[in-house]
């Protein structure tokens, strides 16, 4: 409303941050992130992105040129639409949730991977979230619905859950590409700051 007594503005929704840095530098950092944290060739691997927003699109792009076939879950019909025609494979009933070897959190949903998908995951399923909140991985979730925790590295959990599956978790479900990577490459994190720095005038 009119009420603030100062100008706001909305970074997250200028041009530069929204369509320039969320999709190709989250899609980037993310691929190179996991990369170094586990040490896995993406090709072949089929990886579930959660959430089709722009964000999700960088990602699905990255490891889609790198050898990647990406599954798609999104809320919105219209997303799943898009990432069909972008060439992947929408899946609205999480069917294809067994087969992913990676997951990829972008959705800026609470708990878009919980414990209602804990029974149909994979064994040795890597787990990851690059949306906009920690609370997008249900962590205790999954330690409450495990027997054994190993705490490998700092940025790496692995839980073997009551069906004796093994799951891993990178970043305790955290903001990987930031918390365990280096976040934006530098030519696009300028673009956001530029931005900022430019409302100050």
């Amino acid at each position: 409303d009119d009420s603030s007594c100062f100008p706001i503005f909305d970074i997250g929704y200028s041009y530069c941050k929204y369509k320039l840095c969320n999709g190709s530098g989250t899609g980037f950092s993310t691929l190179i992130t996991i990369f170094s944290l586990v040490n896995i060739n993406p090709a072949g691997k089929n990886v579930l992105v959660i959430g089709y927003g722009e964000v999700g699109k960088g990602v699905a792009k990255f490891f889609a040129q790198n050898g990647s076939n990406i599954i798609v879950w999104d809320n919105s019909t219209q997303n799943l639409a898009a990432s069909y025609f972008d060439g992947f494979n929408p899946d609205p009933e999480k069917a294809f949730l067994n087969k992913a070897d990676i997951i990829v959190t972008c959705s800026g949903d609470i708990n878009a991977f919980g414990k209602d998908e804990l029974s149909a995951v994979k064994d040795e399923v890597i787990i990851v979230n690059v949306g906009c909140f920690a609370s997008e991985i249900d962590f205790k979730s999954i330690k409450d619905n495990s027997i054994h925790h190993e705490h490998s590295d700092t940025h790496i959990d692995t839980f073997t859950l009551r069906n004796g599956k093994k799951l891993t978790v990178l970043s305790k479900g955290n903001l990987s590409n930031i918390s365990s990577g280096n976040g934006w490459p530098v030519e696009q994190i300028d673009l956001s700051f530029a931005i900022s720095t430019l409302c100050f005038q």
